[in-house]
């Protein structure tokens, strides 16, 4: 531990989560409310290798589990990021929300280390504190959002960082004969995530939808047109794609803005959908 700055140096962080990782317990968006998965001491091995004791953290917005690049925040009434924070990939954003969680569930966690909580029980004992995530997420949402006819482009991205890419259904160029790729909201995640409806299209003209790194690249650049008889750019980042080519995506929404609303509140399902669309095209 570098008492000056009272953090740890990445390399010594890394020797220690090579001698405890098999005692922490993964929990998962699903359990949390949060945009990243976290890893908890669920057998007080802190105490064995004499360090403070803390929660872990993926370093990267993936949905699956992993070892690698995991940074600690302190379980304690103010708890603080544990390394120096040039070591960050995630944003202050997702940040703040770990910092909020554990200061929102230390009691709970302090009790599942010193094993006075059963490893299983633990997803019980923390639904209570999910849900204040959730609406704490909802209320700042709203904020971002509401009564704007222009979402500021650092409120949109803060928005879609909330809002997981398997929660809308991909709709590839060769289909749909538009110029870029698309995808739309087919679980009524807009309700959920404080948003008007929305199709997000991509902001280049990439052909690869996907790598070996993250599952969907075109969510690093993608921006939002609202499903409406007149559909419009819902916020002020910059289009890159020509004017022509936006107002395809424009007369795409316009000519299919019905099915699109049933299919984002499930009245359809994605073959019916299909099968609209195939007929139109």
């Amino acid at each position: 531990m570098n008492n000056k700055e009272n953090i740890i140096l990445y390399e010594e962080l890394v020797k220690i989560q090579e001698k405890e990782m098999e005692h922490f317990q993964i929990l998962g968006p699903c359990h949390t409310s949060l945009p990243v998965n976290i890893h908890v001491d669920i057998e007080g091995t802190y105490k064995k290798n004499k360090h403070p004791l803390w929660i872990y953290f993926q370093n990267e917005r993936y949905d699956y589990p992993s070892n690698d690049d995991l940074l600690p925040i302190s379980v304690e009434e103010s708890p603080r990021l544990l390394v120096d924070s040039s070591l960050l990939k995630i944003s202050q954003n997702t940040l703040d929300q770990i910092i909020n969680f554990v200061k929102m569930s230390k009691d709970i966690l302090i009790r599942l280390t010193n094993g006075e909580i059963e490893e299983d029980d633990i997803y019980s004992e923390l639904e209570e504190i999910r849900l204040k995530v959730r609406e704490y997420i909802k209320k700042r949402l709203k904020k971002l959002s509401k009564n704007k006819d222009i979402i500021p482009y650092e409120d949109y991205l803060i928005i879609r960082e909330e809002e997981e890419y398997w929660e809308n259904h991909t709709f590839r160029k060769e289909r749909t004969g538009l110029p870029v790729n698309i995808t739309i909201d087919e679980w009524g995640s807009y309700k959920v995530y404080c948003h008007p409806l929305w199709l997000l299209f991509q902001n280049n003209y990439e052909d690869k939808f996907t790598n070996d790194v993250f599952p969907i690249t075109i969510y690093n650049d993608v921006l939002p047109i609202s499903i409406e008889n007149n559909p419009r750019l819902l916020t002020d980042g910059k289009v890159n794609i020509s004017n022509s080519d936006f107002q395809k995506i424009i007369e795409f929404v316009k000519t299919n803005k019905d099915i699109l609303i049933d299919l984002a509140n499930e009245k359809i399902d994605r073959d019916f959908f299909w099968k609209k669309i195939d007929m139109k095209s």
